[in-house]
C-alpha cells in the first residue's frame, strides 16, 4: 500500500509525516495478503452527511468507539468509507477482506486465532508508523454467519481498539443485521448502529450531475429532464435495486451507448438500455391486431375469450387503469382443460417472449391457515425480483380465505408488504386467475356472449350460489378488471387438438433422441379421436388430450425405442377395427402397434398409398 500525499494524523501520538506508506509483507504477512487501503474519494457524497457525523462521533466515543453501518445494497456505504477516508485527518481507511481469509478454514481454533491475529498485526502497524487506523470490513454478516467462532473471535477485537488505536467500521443490510447479528446481544452493544439512509430524489439527481461532469458531458434543460425520467423509471421498474446505484449504473450504461455507438442521449436510449440490458421494456408496443391472430392460432374454439382478452388488453398495455393498481386483471372462467392457462402462457409469449415473464401459483397448495405467510412469501419474492411480470393464481376458489384476501389486496391497492417488512409494488404486473366454479352455466355460454351483461351477471350468481364457507369471496370477482368466459370444446376441437399436440410429441422425439415417428391417420382420428377421446368427458378436454397421447402413444413408443435402440424410424399403426364407421361392433378391439420401418414398408405401406 503506497500513499504520495504526506498522512497528517491529529492525534494522541506523535505526528508522523510518511510518504510511500508500504507494509512489509515479511512483517506483515496477514495484512499484505487481505488488507488494502480505501482509495480516497473527493466528490460529493450524496445524503451522507449525518452518518458522517454520526461515525465521526462513534470515534470520539469513550465506552463504545466502534460501528456497524446499516444500509440497503447499492445505497453507497462503500464511497461513503472513501469520502471519509478523504476527509478524516485523523486516521488512515483501510478494507479487510476477511472473507476470503477465514474460507475454506475449517477448524473452529484456527479461525480465532486469524482473527485475532490479523487485528494484532494492523495495531502493531499503526504503532510503527503512529497513525490510528479505521478498518472498514464489508458484508459483515457473511462472516457471523460463517461461523460463531467468528462472532466471538472479534468480541475481544471490538473490546480492545480503542487501546490499539483502532476503529471498526463493519457493513450489512438491514435485513442481514436482524437475521445473523441482532441476536448476538454481546456483540451487537459493542457496536454503535448508524444508518445511511435511501437517498432523496434531489440526492440521485445529484450523483447523476456528478457523473456527467465528470464524464464530461454537457448539462442542460433536456439532459435533466433525462435524469429526472432515469430516476422515475428505476423507480417504477426495478423496485429490487436501490439508489442511486440504479440510476448511476443506467445512466452510465447510456454513456456507454453513446460513445460507442454515437447514440443520442434521450428516452429512446434510456428505454433500449433497460430493454437490451434489463430485460425491461418500459416502452411497449404491442401489435393488438397481430395478437388476436395470435392467440386464436393457439387457443382453439374460444372466439369469445379470446375477443374479451384482446379488447382490454390495450389499457393494461398503455398503462392506462388507475396507477396504484396492477396494469390489469382477468378472471378466466369455464370448465377444466378448455385452454384458460394456455390463454395466459400464449399472452406472456406474445408480450414478453420471456420465460422468466410468467408464473403461475398453483392454489391448491394454499388451502390451510399456515400456507398464508408462504404465498405473502413466495408472491411478494417473485415481483420484487421481477415486476415486469404476468401472474397466474390457477384455481382461486381452492385457497385459504386468508390467501384470497391478499389476492384482494393486491387487486384493489396494487402491493403488498412481505416478510422484511419491504412494501412491494404490483404496479407492473399482469394478474390472472382461473377458476371453474359455477361451471354448470358455461353450457349455455354461447348464447350469451362475452359482453352480454345477462352472461356476467349469471356467472356472479353461479359463483355466489357455488361458494362454500366464505373460501371464494363473491366480492372477489369484482376486483377484477375483465371477466373471460371460456365455452366447453367440441369433439373437433378436440381433435385439432389431439393433432398439434401429437405433432410437438414427434418433435420432440427425433430432438432429444434421433428417432423419427410417424403416426398412421386412423390412429389419430378414428382411434384416439372417436374411441378413446369419447370414453371419458369430464376429465377436461386439455388434459384428456395430454393423457390419451401420454398412455398410448409416449408410453409405447418410448419402450420400443428403449429396447431398440437402433432404430431410426418407427411408425404407429393400429391392428384390430375401431367402433369408427363401423356400425356392425359397440366396442373398439383397436391396439397400438409399434412396427420398423422395413415391417411398415412391407405390411403397411399399401395402406396408405
Amino acid at each position: 500500500m503506497s500513499n504520495n500525499e504526506t498522512v497528517e494524523i491529529e492525534n494522541d501520538y506523535p505526528v508522523k509525516k510518511v510518504k510511500n506508506l508500504i507494509i512489509d509483507h515479511n512483517r506483515y504477512p496477514m495484512m499484505y495478503e487481505h488488507v488494502h487501503e480505501i482509495t480516497p474519494f473527493s466528490g460529493k457524497l450524496v445524503a451522507k452527511d449525518d452518518a458522517i457525523e454520526a461515525l465521526f462521533a462513534t470515534y470520539e466515543d469513550p465506552l463504545v468507539s466502534n460501528a456497524i453501518l446499516l444500509a440497503p445494497p447499492g445505497t453507497g456505504k462503500t464511497t461513503l468509507m472513501k469520502g471519509l477516508a478523504y476527509q478524516d485527518k485523523k486516521h488512515i481507511y483501510l478494507e479487510a477482506e476477511l472473507s476470503e481469509m477465514i474460507t475454506g478454514l475449517r477448524d473452529n481454533a484456527e479461525m480465532g486465532s486469524v482473527v485475532k491475529n490479523l487485528f494484532n498485526e494492523i495495531a502493531d502497524f499503526g504503532k510503527e508508523y503512529h497513525v490510528k487506523i479505521v478498518i472498514f470490513v464489508d458484508e459483515f454478516h457473511q462472516l457471523i454467519d460463517y461461523s460463531p467462532v467468528v462472532a466471538e473471535a472479534f468480541k475481544p477485537v471490538l473490546a480492545e481498539s480503542g487501546r490499539k488505536g483502532l476503529r471498526l467500521v463493519v457493513a450489512t443490510t438491514y435485513e442481514e443485521f436482524r437475521r445473523n447479528i441482532m441476536p448476538n446481544q454481546a456483540l451487537t452493544e459493542r457496536l454503535q448502529r448508524v444508518s445511511l439512509p435511501q437517498p432523496r430524489y434531489e440526492d440521485v439527481i445529484n450523483a447523476l450531475d456528478s457523473l456527467a461532469k465528470e464524464e464530461k458531458i454537457s448539462v442542460d434543460r433536456r439532459m435533466r429532464e433525462l435524469f429526472d425520467a432515469i430516476y422515475n423509471v428505476t423507480e417504477q421498474y426495478m423496485p429490487a435495486a436501490n439508489q442511486p446505484r440504479k440510476s448511476v449504473l443506467t445512466f452510465s450504461r447510456m454513456i456507454g451507448y453513446h460513445r460507442a455507438h454515437k447514440r443520442k442521449f434521450g428516452y429512446d436510449l434510456l428505454a433500449y438500455t433497460l430493454r437490451t440490458g434489463q430485460n425491461i421494456e418500459i416502452d411497449m408496443r404491442v401489435d393488438l391486431s397481430g395478437m388476436e391472430e395470435y392467440m386464436r392460432a393457439n387457443i382453439f374454439d374460444q372466439d369469445e375469450a379470446v375477443n374479451s382478452f384482446t379488447d382490454s388488453v390495450s389499457m393494461s398495455v398503455m398503462k392506462m387503469n388507475e396507477d396504484d393498481k396492477p396494469r390489469g386483471s382477468w378472471l378466466l372462467l369455464g370448465p377444466t382443460g378448455v385452454g384458460k392457462t394456455e390463454l395466459v402462457k400464449q399472452a406472456a409469449d406474445y408480450l414478453f417472449n420471456d420465460p422468466n415473464a410468467f408464473v403461475r401459483f398453483d392454489m391448491t397448495e394454499y388451502v390451510n391457515t399456515d400456507s398464508v405467510d408462504r404465498f405473502r412469501k413466495l408472491v411478494t419474492a417473485r415481483v420484487w425480483e421481477y415486476p415486469f411480470s404476468i401472474l397466474l393464481f390457477d384455481e382461486i376458489e381452492k385457497a385459504n380465505g386468508n390467501v384470497v384476501r391478499l389476492l384482494m389486496q393486491i387487486l384493489d391497492d396494487g402491493r403488498l408488504v412481505d416478510v422484511n417488512d419491504r412494501v412491494v409494488n404490483f404496479s407492473n404486473a399482469y394478474i390472472f386467475g382461473t377458476s371453474n366454479l359455477g361451471s354448470e352455466i358455461f353450457e349455455s355460454a354461447s348464447q350469451y356472449g362475452s359482453k352480454s351483461r345477462s352472461y356476467e351477471r349469471n356467472v356472479k350468481k353461479s359463483i355466489i350460489e357455488t361458494s362454500k364457507d366464505g373460501g371464494f369471496p363473491p366480492e372477489l370477482v369484482n376486483r377484477f378488471d375483465t371477466i373471460v368466459p371460456f365455452n366447453p370444446l367440441s369433439r373437433e376441437t378436440m381433435i385439432k387438438l389431439l393433432y398439434v399436440k401429437a405433432r410437438k410429441l414427434l418433435n420432440k422425439f427425433y430432438k432429444q433422441h434421433g428417432v423419427k415417428v410417424f403416426i398412421g391417420p386412423r390412429v389419430l382420428d378414428q382411434y384416439l379421436g372417436y374411441d378413446i377421446l369419447n370414453d371419458d368427458t369430464e376429465a377436461g378436454a386439455g388434459r384428456q388430450v395430454n393423457r390419451v397421447l401420454r398412455d398410448h402413444i409416449t408410453k409405447p413408443v418410448s419402450t420400443y425405442i428403449y429396447y431398440h435402440p437402433k432404430e431410426r424410424e418407427i411408425h404407429v399403426e393400429l391392428s384390430g377395427e375401431t367402433v369408427y364407421g363401423n356400425k356392425g361392433i359397440i366396442d373398439s378391439t383397436a391396439e397400438i402397434i409399434i412396427v420398423d420401418v422395413d415391417t411398415w414398408n412391407r405390411e403397411y405401406r399399401s395402406m396408405h398409398s
